[in-house]
């Protein structure tokens, strides 16, 4: 399991290690990443979601989250 800078500062109860807990996230995580609210802007040394990467993301989610 990730920790610390690893995990951008994500609480424990937001995770994306298994395609379950993904999958449990997912619909949240996409409209954040709309929003830009992902990482929050307040986390000064997390890493942002590249535009293909949240492209990407919010299209799986779109399509039923198949695994």
């Amino acid at each position: 399991a990730l920790t610390g800078t690893n995990r951008n500062k994500a609480t424990a109860d937001i995770n994306y290690e298994t395609y379950t807990l993904a999958k449990a996230n997912g619909a949240r995580a996409s409209i954040r990443i709309l929003a830009g609210t992902m990482p929050p802007s307040n986390c000064s040394d997390c890493t942002a979601v590249s535009t293909e990467n949240g492209r990407l993301f919010c299209n799986w989610v779109d399509q039923g989250m198949p695994e």
